[in-house]
């Protein structure tokens, strides 16, 4: 198997709390990681771990590469779940999700109850 591929977008995980809430699952300063936790894609099958943005991205399934004129309802979502979670961050002056969730000390417990209390 072609560890650059693309995974398709997953909705066994149907919200990005519970992708993060796995053990082991979340990660800080990249999108997502290997398993040998080297940057890749969100979307890589290779992918072991997540970013909160990078979880937003696989578990919405947003692509920007898919090059359509008019976005589909997996992106439309993907632009509501990240005004909802920008208008919660900004709540606590953060500028952006990689920010937030990249803030030194942060737990993933944080990232967790962001996205439960969102039902994300």
């Amino acid at each position: 198997m072609n560890s650059d591929k693309k995974r398709t977008p997953t909705p066994s995980y149907g919200k990005v709390w519970k992708l993060l809430s796995e053990t082991g699952r979340w990660t800080r300063g990249a999108p997502a990681r290997t398993m040998h936790n080297n940057n890749c894609d969100p979307h890589s099958r290779a992918a072991t771990k997540w970013c909160a943005s990078g979880a937003m991205v696989l578990v919405y399934g947003f692509n920007p590469e898919s090059g359509d004129d008019a976005p589909p309802p997996s992106q439309v979502n993907f632009h509501l779940v990240i005004k909802r979670v920008d208008e919660a961050i900004n709540l606590q002056n953060f500028h952006s999700i990689q920010e937030w969730n990249d803030k030194k000390g942060r737990t993933v417990k944080e990232v967790v109850e962001l996205f439960k209390s969102l039902d994300l």
